[in-house]
This record gives C-alpha cells, structure tokens and sequence, in this order.
C-alpha cells in the first residue's frame, strides 16, 4: 500500500506477568527483611514483570465480605478502590509500604477472604461505495472479505462487545452502528463515558464495523452490527489491568453480547480471568484476543505443566475457549511483529497498515474536511477481523454456539507454511492458517456430501489464481483430482490436488483460468477402488 501517511496506533505489547494460585497458600513463610514476611509459594507461582507494585486483587468468599470490609476499613495496610459488579472482588491500594506479596499473605489470613492476587497490567495490543474501499481492498483480500460480502454483510441482531480504550462516538462511520452511552469499567466516577483518549478502540470499532456501502470513508467487515464500547483501558500509554480486563468480560456476558473483541493481553493469567471468559463461552459468547506482539514476535510454547504455563503463556490468547489471533501482511505473509506459537495462536488475519477510522485528533489520511481515518498494525487490529468474521458468520447463520462459529472459522483457514516448517497446515508460525471469510460463511464456492467437503476462493497472493481446500471424510486411495469449466468459453482443465503432510486427510490445489468469470468445478476421488459421488461448486473468478 503506498500512503504518505502512516498513523501505528500503539499496538498490543507482551508483559510478563504471574500466575494462579489454587488456593489460600502454603503456610511455611521465609523472612524477606525486617518489613514482613511472604508465603513462600508467591514468588514461585507469580512473576513480578508487569505486576502493580501498590495494588492487590482481594477475592472474597461472598458479598457480604465484600460489603463489610468496604465499611469498616478494616483489612490492614490497604485502602479500597472499587469492586466488580458480578464477583465479590475488590481492588485495593496498599498505603503501609508493603510489596504485594507481603500484603498478599497478611491479607490471607483474614476469613472473609478466599484468596488475595497480585495485579498486573494489560497492554492494548460487495463492493462497497466508500472512497476509502480502494485503500483497504489489498489487505481485506488476503482474507477473502470483500467476496465474502456477496453472500453476507452482517445484522443488527449481532452484539460486539469491544473491551478496549472507548470509542470516538461522533465519528459519522461509526454512529449508526454504535450501542450508546457504553460502558466504563476503567472510570468509576464516569460510568458511562467512552470517549477514545487514544485512537486504539476507535480503530479496532471501524475494522470490526465501519459502517459499509454509505459513501463515507471505509467500511469494516460488518457493514451493518451493534457494537457496545467498553472502556477498560486509557491514557497516552494505553493503561489497563487485569482487574478491569475481567470487569469488562462480566459486563459483556451481562449486556448479551455475541462477540467479545480482546485486543489486549499479557504474559500469566489468575484463576478471576479463567472463570471470566469460561462463563463467558458457556453463554454462548464468541471471544476473539489477540496472540500480542514484540519486536521482534515471541515465541510461545506450553510446557505440559499447567503451574508453569499459567505465567508463561500470553492470555487470554491461550485460554482455550479463545480464539487467538497473529497477524499476517497485504501478501499473506507472517508480520515480523506478531508473537507466534501453536499454544497461543489460533489463526492469522490481516494485520498490517489497516485502513480504518481514527479520533478527530489523531493523523489523517488525506487533508480537508471531513472525519479523520489512518494507519493501523498490529495483532490489536487483525483481531477485530476475526471478530468482525464471526459476526458474519452469526449474521447468517443465527443460533450457531460459539464452537460451531470456531469451527468453521479454523476449518476454512487458507493453510500456510512457516518460515521453517516446510508443510501445510497447523503450525506455530500460522495457526490453522489465514482466515478464509468465503469458506467460514459456506456458500458461495462452497459444497459437500457424505464423503467431501470442498472450499473454493480465489488465491490471496497470487492474482488469477482460483484456490481448492478439499477435506476428506473417508481414506482415499490417491489425492482427489479438480475438474473445471470455464461456463461463458466452455474451455477448462483438470489438477491433481495435495495433501496436506500435517494434516491427513486436507487437501489443497490451485489453477489459473485464462479469464475471470463463471467457473464450474468438479471434485473426484476415488475410496478402496470405487469412484466416490463428486461435489461439483459454482464460483465467480473476479477481475
């Protein structure tokens, strides 16, 4: 993409943080000066990079807990700042000098208190008539989105619930999609005040839906959708925490929202998080994160010990309902940012210099009047792809649960090979793959019987190029074969598809028509000798 100017919004960034603890603490201690002393399980469990140094986490039996030492003030050397709605879990401030695991095992030893955390911060990592669709056409290709849009542009019966700095809710791409006042988990005092301090919501809301086909600047994936700002992260550096991470995940659950859109994280998770996003998931919720980023891309890998991968991992990428999300370029290709890692990375989504709405205040793309749109990288910004992907899935399809929108978002996935792995399919470095929007909403190009299932798009790199993913559903004696008619010429050719090494049964194959237009295609296989019903799809080859 060639633009003079670039806005690189702050972008998700890795911080190393601790772990969950299971339960009120070992009681052998170790002196640690003449301050006090700690359970000598915390600096095991937690790491201290990224922990908030003057707060503590406090999770209480029950309410009246909560309610109680709110009014008498009674838990020594901490001072409280807020609680969250739905759990009885308050945040304090510690006022007598203690370092968080000196006031963590103090605070143990009270009965009202189930366990006490450390705190730790979170970083924010059809064609349509709008004049921006030009610019941002390159990068939604990659994806397949812009055919995508034959089929499906999204509905307001679907609720995005966007976990991040605010929103810009004047900005004209926005508004009529926006679910106003929305909600504040950051700002006690102003509960209802999202405005975007930063530019990062703003972005991540005009990806996942721009408002599309208005004659006004871009349109994100879902040209039509509710989307409800939660503002649980601000400042010039982009400030957020755990506590108010999971406040936001309990808000989305409560509005009802469809999707949650996480473009934040960081290295650990505690055991408040986890029960967050799993009720989250169990009411039927949709949530995407980002797999974050570094300069350059960390490699993440779980151990197999579940202590060690609770402050390892980057979460809530890692958290198996989660679907996480590394970014790839205009040409498909891994962004040297993003951290990668089968353990965290679900799949790949365009990621790198997104077209997409901004605050008045921030770089404009173009000068004159009108509202502002820049600029955008990062694992925070192929995110809200994928979100804005499952929205189209749950616009045409109602009712799916979020593993069935999981599923045919990974079972579509384009599959790639890493920069040192020389096959197809699941690896570290791609996921299951880049997002394929055609084949996840399963029509246009798409077909199956008892024995096939086949995906048609059109080559997200090389132009021309029409793409076949072909799964079998029983063994097959050889790879299948691709039959294809060119309807308007009547000329056409045949392939012999592959397999995919590390994924049996997958197969992928491509061919050139000499010109765009109406394709027939047929796939043929044969299983134990005997010729197989053969899934014939219909797609059109764009210019």
């Amino acid at each position: 993409m060639r633009l003079r100017t670039h806005l690189w919004l702050l972008l998700v960034l890795s911080m190393v943080f601790g772990s969950m603890i299971f339960g009120p603490g070992v009681i052998a201690q170790e002196a640690v000066g003449i301050d006090g002393e700690i359970d000598t399980d915390l600096p095991i469990m937690y790491g201290t990079s990224g922990m908030i140094m003057d707060q503590v986490i406090v999770e209480f039996y029950d309410d009246s807990g909560v309610r109680e030492a709110q009014a008498s003030s009674d838990l020594d050397g901490v001072t409280f700042e807020d609680r969250m709605t739905s759990r009885p879990v308050a945040r304090y401030t510690i006022t007598d000098g203690s370092t968080p695991f000196q006031a963590i095992t103090r605070l143990r030893q009270d009965t009202r208190i189930r366990e006490v955390y450390p705190n730790y911060r979170r970083s924010v990592a059809r064609t349509p008539n709008d004049p921006y669709f030009s610019l941002q056409e390159e990068e939604l290709q990659v994806a397949q989105i812009p055919s995508a849009w034959d089929i499906e542009t999204g509905s307001v019966d679907v609720l995005v619930g966007v976990i991040d700095t605010g929103v810009d809710y004047t900005h004209p791409d926005l508004i009529p999609n926006l679910v106003l006042p929305g909600i504040n988990v950051r700002e006690d005092d102003f509960p209802d005040e999202v405005m975007d301090d930063s530019g990062h919501g703003t972005a991540v809301c005009g990806i996942i839906g721009g408002v599309g086909n208005n004659g006004v600047g871009v349109a994100g994936v879902n040209w039509n959708v509710r989307i409800l700002p939660i503002r649980a992260c601000g400042g010039p550096l982009l400030d957020c925490d755990l506590f108010d991470e999971v406040e936001g995940i309990d808000v989305a659950r409560e509005s009802g929202c469809d999707i949650i859109n996480l473009s934040i994280g960081g290295v650990g998770t505690i055991s408040i998080e986890e029960e967050a996003v799993t009720a989250a998931y169990n009411a039927g919720i949709v949530i995407v994160a980002a797999a974050g980023n570094a300069n350059p891309g960390q490699y993440y890998q779980a151990s197999g010990d579940p202590e060690i991968d609770r402050h390892s991992l980057y979460y809530p990428a890692a958290l198996p309902e989660v679907i996480g999300v590394g970014a790839v370029d205009n040409q498909g290709m891994a962004a040297d940012f993003t951290n990668y890692g089968e353990d965290i990375l679900t799949v790949m989504a365009p990621g790198v210099e997104i077209v997409t709405t901004v605050p008045e205040d921030e770089v404009y793309l173009y000068t004159g009047e009108g509202p502002p749109y820049g600029l955008a990288s990062g694992t925070s910004f192929a995110t809200p792809m994928v979100s804005g992907l499952a929205g189209l899935i749950l616009a045409q399809y109602p009712g799916l649960g979020p593993s069935d929108v999981r599923a045919r978002i990974e079972n579509t996935c384009i599959p790639m090979a890493g920069p040192d792995d020389d096959v197809n399919g699941i690896n570290d470095y791609y996921g299951h793959g880049i997002i394929n929007a055609v084949g996840a909403l399963g029509q246009a190009g798409t077909g199956g019987n008892n024995y096939l299932t086949v995906a048609v798009s059109a080559s997200p790199i090389f132009a021309g190029e029409v793409f076949i993913m072909v799964e079998a559903l029983s063994q097959l004696d050889s790879p299948p074969t691709v039959i294809w008619t060119h309807t308007e010429s009547g000329g056409g050719g045949s392939v012999r598809m592959s397999e995919v090494p590390a994924r049996p049964g997958f197969f992928i194959g491509t061919f050139a028509p000499d010109n765009p237009g109406n394709l027939q295609i047929s796939v043929q296989a044969i299983s134990g000798g005997i010729p197989l019903p053969s899934v014939s799809v219909f797609y059109i080859l764009s210019d």
